[in-house]
């Protein structure tokens, strides 16, 4: 027999429960005293860019988590423990060199209070394993601050969501240590992963095909006309579309021989010329068009008026394009466009012999298409 242990042995009931009282109040202090070591971090919250089921969090998508905290006890932070479940769960990649940090982008805010960025050592993870990614911090020394950072992937997938059917509540726990790895404050977050794409939502709009051709007038007076001036009048054209490829415009005119007739004379004011952009001379007859584009408001595509009728006119006798009984393109845009604006003008000249009447007349017709 152990003659040592023999005092211990004869102790009677009483004496043993006051051995063991004494040794829990001796020991009791020191253990709640660690317990109450970690507190809740005031507050935490995880962000994941995508909680579809299997969403890769890695170079390629370019999917980040943004990890929030505010530490409730400060002083002696120096790593942040970020730890994702992994059993039925997520899979995280043990590599620590794959997480990498970034504070840029971070929300100014969150529910409205200031988001300040974490300064993380190398903007790296320092260790990771079961889940656990550690993070050591050199910025977090405020009760009242609210800290922020970003998680994302340096090189292959760093975290893979769990899979369509482990969707469901996931608690992740955000913990602030000691260098010593001493928790000082922690919290359990929930995030919620979905089946696959059900975080996302697709919408469609049609955007109906648009083509507007509008004349401000139906109509030209030219008035009484002189051999010693050229007299002129306009109409404008606004056009609007979105057709891709822009519109095309056109015009010709009605008259049987594109002039402009007398039905009591059967005299009629022509151009003997043709070709682009004639210079007529007073006292000789002259019927021409003049075609000046104003561009509108444009998504692409250039505004052109037809060589024959962009004319560069001399002071004080314009010059034009000979209009015709068939359609002839005055002007094109190649691309959508709002309020482009064509300034159709008459250009007109007699001569002595032209005889006396109050009805001469011709009729334009100015017709676009869009081409879509």
């Amino acid at each position: 027999m152990n003659r040592a242990l023999l005092p211990l042995n004869r102790l009677n009931k009483q004496h043993y429960a006051l051995f063991l009282a004494v040794i829990l109040n001796t020991l009791l202090p020191f253990m709640l005293a660690g317990k109450a070591q970690a507190a809740d971090l005031s507050e935490a919250s995880i962000r994941l860019d995508r909680v579809g089921a299997d969403e890769q969090f890695n170079t390629t998508t370019g999917y980040k988590v943004l990890v929030v905290l505010k530490p409730a006890t400060v002083g002696s932070i120096a790593k942040v423990r970020v730890t994702f479940p992994t059993t039925n769960a997520f899979t995280i990649n043990n590599t620590a060199t794959n997480f990498d940090t970034s504070i840029a982008g971070i929300p100014s805010t969150y529910q409205g209070e200031s988001l300040t960025g974490a300064t993380i050592t190398n903007n790296e993870a320092a260790s990771v394993a079961g889940g656990a990614i550690v993070f050591d911090v050199t910025s977090m020394s405020s009760s009242s601050t609210l800290y922020g950072f970003f998680i994302t992937c340096s090189a292959t997938t760093c975290i893979t969501n769990p899979s369509a059917g482990n969707a469901g509540q996931h608690a992740v726990t955000i913990e602030t240590l000691t260098s010593g790895d001493a928790v000082i404050d922690n919290k359990s977050v929930i995030v919620d992963t979905v089946g696959a794409d059900s975080d996302q939502v697709a919408l469609t709009a049609t955007v109906s095909p648009t083509f507007n051709f509008n004349l401000n007038a139906n109509s030209i007076a030219l008035g009484t006309q002189s051999t010693t001036t050229q007299d002129s009048g306009n109409v404008t054209v606004d056009v609007d579309t979105n057709a891709a490829n822009g519109y095309v415009a056109w015009i010709r005119s009605e008259g049987a021989n594109a002039d402009l007739a007398s039905v009591s004379t059967g005299d009629a004011i022509s151009s003997t010329n043709t070709g682009s952009c004639v210079d007529p001379s007073r006292g000789a007859e002259a019927y021409l068009v003049d075609v000046n584009a104003s561009a509108g408001t444009s998504g692409g595509g250039a505004l052109t008026v037809a060589a024959e009728y962009d004319c560069a006119d001399d002071a004080g006798d314009r010059k034009g394009g000979v209009i015709s009984t068939t359609y002839e393109q005055i002007a094109q845009r190649t691309g959508v466009v709002d309020s482009d604006t064509l300034t159709l003008t008459a250009l007109v000249d007699i001569s002595a012999v032209n005889e006396a009447a109050s009805d001469y007349t011709d009729t334009w017709e100015v017709v676009g298409a869009g081409n879509f």
